[in-house]
């Protein structure tokens, strides 16, 4: 009887351990997704659609159009 209780305690304490590895492991993910969001721009910092600035902030070339 005694060696099964030592079992139980020992699954316990590794059942514990592996808590707080998953624990510690969500808290991350959720601080990664956080600070993603945090990058994302926000809607007025979008440039327009109709803008003629590539994403570098120059100007683009237009092409000729035919009349």
């Amino acid at each position: 009887m005694a060696e099964l209780e030592d079992e139980v305690a020992r699954l316990k304490s590794q059942l514990a351990r592996a808590k707080g590895m998953n624990d510690v492991m969500w808290e991350t993910l959720m601080q990664s997704v956080a600070e993603q969001g945090k990058e994302m721009a926000a809607p007025d910092q979008i440039p327009a659609a109709d803008s003629h600035e590539d994403t570098n902030g120059r100007e683009r070339k237009r092409g000729k159009t035919k009349a």
